[in-house]
């Protein structure tokens, strides 16, 4: 990731009902040697890291992140999924839902934070408005990971 990118915190590993994104935020700094993994102390090493190879020093980043805001409600994976062959077809999250950070292309987070607004006046969620029309096809780095209370991933897009 790159200072001033976005990414969307995600929750996994919180069960069906609380799986999926939370919070946006925003790289504040570039992405960086995770010296963690390298001190045996640390509840993060990885002792399979020799700590004079240089392929080893680089193979775990760390990014710093600022929260922007919480999501207005969470926006379950259960619900993400029934775009999956409509809006968000081809979206990383569902064909590797195992990765802790995946791009999110520039169609993609717009139509997220669309659906974010979707919501009926009980609270509950309702379809979101038509997709925009489809932007270029490129997509962003890749995040970092983010840690909260749960695991929590992010998936990156750039501000347009």
């Amino acid at each position: 990731m790159r200072t001033g990118d976005y990414a969307l915190l995600w929750h996994s590993s919180a069960g069906p009902k609380h799986t999926g994104a939370v919070a946006i935020m925003r790289c504040v700094r570039t992405a960086y040697n995770d010296a963690n993994a390298l001190k045996p102390e640390h509840p993060y090493h990885d002792e399979r890291l020799d700590p004079n190879n240089e392929k080893d020093v680089s193979k775990w980043s760390s990014v710093d992140m600022a929260l922007v805001r919480p999501l207005k409600r969470t926006l379950l994976l259960s619900e993400l999924k029934q775009y999956s062959s409509t809006s968000l077809k081809g979206m990383v999250l569902f064909a590797q839902s195992r990765l802790s950070v995946q791009p999110v292309n520039p169609a993609h987070w717009k139509f997220i934070i669309q659906l974010e607004q979707s919501t009926k006046e009980d609270g509950s969620a309702q379809p979101p408005p038509p997709p925009p029309p489809q932007a270029p096809e490129s997509t962003v780095p890749a995040a970092s990971t983010a840690s909260t209370a749960s695991t929590a991933s992010a998936a990156t897009a750039t501000e347009k």
